[in-house]
């Protein structure tokens, strides 16, 4: 919920807190996905992760998608390259 009248810092808030809480994101994307109707499973997660994904897809540096999601290690960001190279083996085993 974004209120105008809300002072913070933060982008999204509630009145009550001020900020909007990993809870109330879950509640709202769970509310959202609900009233579409989908099946799928979408939570904050699938967010930063289509985020990222796309990102290097976009051909994005690794480095910069690192500190966008706020990892301390590249080794942790390194995930989404075997997640884009495993798209282009289907692509390639769909000939």
């Amino acid at each position: 919920n974004i209120r105008p009248e809300i002072e913070s810092e933060y982008f999204f808030a509630t009145k009550k807190s001020g900020r909007f809480s990993p809870v109330n994101a879950r509640l709202h994307i769970a509310k959202l996905t609900s009233e579409l109707g989908w099946e799928k499973k979408i939570t904050c997660h699938t967010f930063r992760h289509s985020f990222a994904t796309n990102l290097l897809k976009k051909g994005v540096d690794l480095f910069k998608i690192q500190k966008l999601l706020g990892h301390t290690s590249l080794r942790t960001t390194e995930i989404y390259l075997h997640l884009v190279s495993e798209e282009l083996d289907d692509a390639v085993n769909r000939l």
